[in-house]
């Protein structure tokens, strides 16, 4: 046996052992693995907070490191949920925090150097929602510095085609996102 007929066979393998859990998981009941995948919504923050709490989503810098994420962050205070730059792989952050990104209702973009706000482009996708995430059922406000309304108005015309694609195919009127 060659190595691509081991990963070929392995991949199938694992597919077919993993639908099976979850069919199984699904025939007794629990659809949880099929409507939340990432276990965002099964295990999420509790939507009050106390006690303010900052979480360092990501401290890189411009420069590649596979061990940290481009500068975001998130500050949960009572029910209110703010984002504080957005570099690439902010998502990805939020889901490991246990955050869902829709539950952010302010962006706060300190400067616009592209590790600050690469993330952007992901953020407001995101927001349409899916199969593994809800979509975004508040507006989003987004403060910045003077050149942050061009940006993110470039930004939307950039987007528009892939935007009207997502609402159609979720029917998911652009109201919050």
């Amino acid at each position: 046996m060659n190595r691509r007929h081991f990963i070929k066979g392995f991949l199938l393998g694992s597919g077919a052992t993993l639908g099976s859990l979850v069919g199984i998981k699904a025939t007794q009941g629990d659809y949880r693995p099929l409507v939340d995948p990432l276990g965002v919504m099964m295990d999420p923050l509790p939507e009050f907070q106390a006690v303010m709490k900052v979480i360092l989503l990501g401290t890189g810098t411009p420069l590649p490191n596979p061990y940290r994420s481009k500068p975001a962050l998130v500050v949960l205070a009572g029910k209110k949920v703010s984002l504080v730059d957005c570099g690439a792989g902010t998502i990805e952050r939020l889901l490991q925090a246990r955050i869902c990104p829709e539950r952010i209702e302010d962006v706060f973009i300190t400067h616009h150097h592209s590790d600050h706000n690469s993330g952007l482009v992901d953020f407001f996708i995101t927001g349409w929602g899916g199969t593994t995430l809800p979509g975004r059922s508040k507006p989003l406000n987004l403060y910045g510095p003077g050149n942050t309304q061009k940006i993110i108005s470039n930004l939307m015309d950039h987007l528009a085609w892939d935007i009207h694609l997502r609402t159609l195919q979720a029917h998911n009127p652009p109201n919050g996102a």
